[in-house]
Formats: C-alpha cells, structure tokens, sequence
C-alpha cells in the first residue's frame, strides 16, 4: 500500500517560505517527495508537497 500525503506551506516572503520547507524537509528526512509547486499571488508566496 502506497500512502501518500499533501502538505502546503505559505508566507508572505520567499524567505520565510524558504525557511519553513526547509525545515520541515529537514525533520521529515525518510519521506520521498514526489512534487513540489510554487505560486506567487498577492504579496503571498505558497509551496504544495506532494
């Protein structure tokens, strides 16, 4: 069985998100990242983990 999860990040600076993804990349070293998308709207930045 195949479990896959979804988590999302946002901030309002590419340097916080920066900060948060890496962060939790490194406290979740065993998991397999599949996908990463990035997006940019309205003075916010977001990064989804799939």
């Amino acid at each position: 069985m195949i479990l896959m999860k979804f988590i999302s990040f946002t901030a309002m600076s590419s340097n916080s998100l920066d900060r948060k993804v890496n962060d939790f990349l490194e406290s979740h070293s065993g998991i397999e990242v599949i996908d990463i998308k990035f997006t940019a709207s309205f003075g916010s930045v977001y990064i989804a983990i799939l």
